[in-house]
């Protein structure tokens, strides 16, 4: 994956079960913090749900750019 539809750094899809299947949330941020803050609060809603989310990528965007 080397486009998301937002300008911050880290980017992490997360996909979860639903009454048809499955989809995909992400969490994001400029700052490890700020991303993990964001991680936990987006798998913490899913799991509350009991919707079994899963990481399935995180990127680095500035990483990436470097290539």
């Amino acid at each position: 994956m080397d486009r998301v539809n937002h300008n911050f750094r880290f980017h992490a899809e997360i996909q979860y079960e639903t009454e048809n299947g499955f989809s995909f949330a992400n969490a994001k941020g400029n700052t490890l913090n700020g991303f993990f803050d964001d991680l936990k609060a987006v798998l913490n809603r899913y799991i509350k749900n009991n919707r079994d989310p899963k990481v399935v990528e995180i990127i680095d965007l500035k990483y990436l750019q470097k290539k």
